[in-house]
């Protein structure tokens, strides 16, 4: 959004695929923790892994919400140093400083549109993103507690992890990039396209999954 603003959508394309490139590297530790865990039948252990993961990522969306504006600023500067000439990590640490080729600038104004409007005008959006982030935050954790409880069928289980995933990329293939791309081409609503994915982050994995696993652990456990 923020690049959106500075007229350089491809390099906010390239920032997003350096963000999630750091997001991978984060959670690489996860796979290995959570079948050490299946593997010993351990499942107080695992449930508490999936839950404080869980609020650790609802925590994250819940300061990104209230620090937005300043989150946003910051990758605005980060595009314009980028686009001075400056190197990709001199860009970001010339933002820090809250500068731009060494001089202070000001970013676009920020439109204050309430939550609950953001959300009715992109109900759908909404919906799909948070199919999306509950696809893509709980299928790690749902396919290896389901190898748990069928444990004789555990490396056929642990196969469909693809699958699950395949469910939530087909959603943001061909539904939700789209029209967040329509949103970024045309710089309309983006703060409403903000908030709404956002919350959509937000109650999947402050609400959605909380449920889902508290259920499976009802039925299972």
């Amino acid at each position: 959004m923020a690049a959106a603003k500075a007229s350089l959508n491809a390099f906010g394309a390239a920032i997003e695929k350096i963000m999630n490139t750091i997001k991978r590297l984060s959670i690489f530790s996860f796979p290995p923790a959570i079948g050490y865990f299946v593997m010993r039948q351990d499942a107080s252990s695992l449930f508490l892994a999936v839950f404080g993961s869980l609020f650790l990522g609802a925590s994250a969306a819940m300061f990104i919400f209230l620090r937005r504006i300043a989150i946003q600023r910051y990758f605005f500067l980060v595009a314009l140093n980028f686009d001075s000439g400056q190197g990709i990590f001199r860009a970001f640490i010339s933002a820090c400083r809250g500068s731009q080729s060494g001089q202070k600038v000001q970013s676009p104004p920020n439109v204050t549109v309430s939550l609950p409007e953001a959300m009715r005008h992109n109900l759908q959006l909404f919906l799909l993103a948070s199919w999306v982030y509950l696809v893509f935050g709980s299928s790690i954790f749902l396919v290896n507690i389901l190898a748990m409880v069928f444990f004789e069928a555990a490396p056929v289980i642990l196969q469909t992890l693809g699958f699950f995933n395949g469910l939530g990329t087909l959603v943001l293939a061909f539904f939700v990039d789209p029209r967040i791309a329509r949103f970024l081409d045309k710089k309309e609503k983006l703060e409403e396209l903000t908030l709404v994915v956002i919350a959509a982050q937000g109650i999947s994995v402050g609400l959605y999954s909380p449920f889902l696993f508290g259920a499976v652990f009802l039925v299972f456990f």
